[in-house]
């Protein structure tokens, strides 16, 4: 599995693997995935359109240990 050997690149060049590691907090996620979709009325994405709520959900999956 390469997951395991990106993370190490990374944290071995200084760079956070998770939100914890960048210091954003699950009550930002809100907020978050509604600018992400403020220019697009409404939605992001050019291969998958994706509204605030799949945004959202997409960063409780990634905030996860």
């Amino acid at each position: 599995d390469a997951l395991p050997i990106l993370e190490a690149f990374f944290r071995s060049i200084g760079l956070a693997v998770r939100f914890q590691g960048l210091g954003i907090p699950k009550d930002r996620f809100g907020e978050m995935s509604e600018k992400a979709v403020l220019k697009g009325h409404g939605f992001t994405g050019a291969f998958v359109k994706l509204d605030a709520a799949a945004v959202r959900e997409i960063l409780e999956i990634a905030s996860k240990p």
